[in-house]
Parts: C-alpha cells; structure tokens; sequence
C-alpha cells in the first residue's frame, strides 16, 4: 500500500501544526508524517531519515541517505543525471569498442547473449566504417559456434560488477532469426559514413542477438564499433 498525502490534509496540518500532537502513520510503507519545526514531515521509520518536507510553501525532497535535492543557484534548475547515467555510478554500466579492418565484400559478425534473468540489458551502439557499409541485427539467432569472447568493460572503473550478458566476434551462425534493426551508411562505395543507435533498446531475456556489418566495397573497410548498455531488473510497485 501507497502512503497519499492529500493536499487538503497537507494544507490542514500546514495551517494548524500546532494540533498535531502525534505522528500520522502508515503502516503499509513504514513511513509516518509529523511536525517539527513549523513544518510537516514525512519520515522513514526504519532509517529515521526524512524523505519529504512540506514548508511555507516549498516542497523539498529527500534521497534515501537523508540529502536534500539540490538546486543550482544560477540558474534555479533542478540538478539530476539521466538513468543511463546513474547506472554508470552504480556499477551496472557496460560497453564493449574497438577497430577492425574488413577485407573486401566481407562481413564483421558480433552475437550477445542475453541470460535467462529479469535483469534485463538497456542498449545503445554505434558503428562507423570509411567506405559504404550495411548494418543489419537479428533477434534469436541460432549459432553452432560462439566464437572468440569479448570482456564487456564496466564503466565504473572502482565496481568489481560483471555484465550478465556475454559478447563474441566471429560466431558462426546457422540461423538469423527476426530482422530488427538495419541501416546503411557510406555514399558510392567510397566515403564512409557511421550510425547511432541512440534509443535505448531494452534485449529479451534468455535471446541470442547477432549485428552483422557488411563492407559493401571491394577494398578494405576500417569498421569502429561501440556497444553500451545498463543491466537493470525492473521494479515492482508495491
């Protein structure tokens, strides 16, 4: 059960704090409102850590630790960092990059492995070639051979986290599977181009995904590729 405070329950504790003589508590989240201050409260019981304040008008919120959010005082903005972001300081941040050169009408090959768990990967790319190529991923592709393994590297160098899901280059690949992402990049086989993946792509769960880039010259085509992704198990509202 979900603690609600209703604005007119707000507005009556606000304007009459001194009736309040005892906390109002909520047994469903462990959380209980009080007065301290001329200000109402809402507290964690089991940490003692105030989570939101409701003063002279100003709404000011707490983090699990007990610290205030904090405003910039040039430009009175709220400060945050986006999710991705977060996960990078959490240590659940991963990313596998590097150069290739592909030999002429030839074809880089990656697959990842999404485990059987709910802690699900949430991915972005980007590739870039000097000469025309195709980029093609395929969901639940079916290989005989995994290939050479790739470590996925935490963002966070100070994190001892592994990625749950494992990288390859080079399986040999018996089946694709459903086509789900492709592009070109390039013009008239001689300039290169790159692509961004900049939506985030969340993998399904116990899934093989095979990318395949593929050199559309006859010449040699430097390939750079950069896969990143988060590993996050959705959460349950109680």
């Amino acid at each position: 059960m979900r603690t609600v405070l209703t604005t007119t329950l707000i507005l009556l504790l606000l304007t009459s704090v001194s009736a309040l003589a005892v906390p109002i508590s909520d047994s469903g989240t462990g959380n209980f409102a009080v007065v301290e201050d001329n200000a109402l409260h809402v507290v964690d019981i089991a940490t003692d850590t105030k989570k939101v304040e409701f003063s002279s008008g100003t709404v000011i919120i707490y983090d699990s630790g007990g610290y205030p959010a904090e405003v910039d005082n040039m430009t009175h903005t709220l400060q945050v960092i986006d999710y991705s972001h977060h996960e990078i300081h959490s240590g659940d941040h991963y990313f596998i990059a590097g150069t290739t050169d592909m030999g002429g009408s030839s074809t880089a090959t990656f697959l990842f492995t999404v485990p059987n768990t709910t802690k699900w990967p949430h991915a972005f790319w980007g590739l870039a070639t000097e000469a025309e190529a195709t980029f093609s991923m395929y969901e639940g592709c079916a290989v005989s051979a995994s290939g050479s393994q790739i470590t996925p590297i935490n963002n966070n160098r100070n994190s001892a986290n592994t990625a749950g899901v494992t990288a390859f280059s080079g399986p040999t690949v018996n089946t694709n599977g459903t086509l789900v992402y492709s592009a070109k990049a390039g013009s008239g086989k001689q300039i290169g181009g790159s692509e961004t993946h900049e939506h985030e792509f969340i993998g399904k769960q116990d899934t093989n995904y095979c990318f395949y880039i593929e050199n559309d010259t006859v010449s040699n085509n430097w390939l750079s590729y950069d896969f990143f992704w988060y590993e996050h198990t959705s959460k349950v509202r109680p």
